[in-house]
């Protein structure tokens, strides 16, 4: 497992490590993402944190950070080669997120592959296997999913004491 950081993160690393038995080293982030089968970006950036043409296909990328119409986390290359971009609610997700509205602009990315994550979770028409090509999943926080993710959390914690 890789970090990225623009910081020294190897102390990070090593907690990690310690604490999950799963070796976790820093990276730079074209090593961090090839031959990755799962990609998370969570930053604030402004701009594109690797280039998607370095990530494997069949990958699954999500992209949890940038959430304003000016920034973005992904490139052109990973949206181009999305099969499916997974969004929590389309309307907010347009409004806010750029790595959907810019890769719209410059023509990286189809409104049909734009497709709601509660549908393809419940195995509607949306879902199915992307064989080698990439998911993407935008989140740009919809705080009535987390009080229910949290809801449903607690319950259980209940359950089993």
């Amino acid at each position: 497992m890789a970090i990225v950081s623009r910081g020294e993160a190897g102390a990070l690393a090593a907690d990690l490590s310690d604490e999950t038995g799963v070796v976790v080293m820093q990276a730079n982030p074209g090593d961090a993402v090839r031959g990755a089968r799962v990609v998370v970006t969570a930053t604030r950036s402004s701009g594109p944190l690797f280039d998607g043409r370095l990530l494997d296909g069949g990958c699954f990328v999500a992209a949890v950070g940038s959430t304003l119409p000016h920034a973005r986390e992904l490139d052109d290359a990973t949206m181009r080669r999305a099969a499916r971009v997974l969004v929590e609610d389309r309307g907010q997700a347009l409004a806010e997120a750029g790595d959907l509205g810019l890769a719209l602009e410059s023509g990286a990315l189809g409104q049909e592959r734009i497709r709601d994550l509660a549908s393809y979770l419940s195995g509607g028409p949306e879902s199915g296997d992307a064989g080698p090509d990439l998911t993407v999943f935008k989140s740009v926080g919809i705080a009535l999913e987390d009080v229910a993710v949290a809801a449903r959390i607690w319950r259980r914690a209940e359950e089993v004491g």
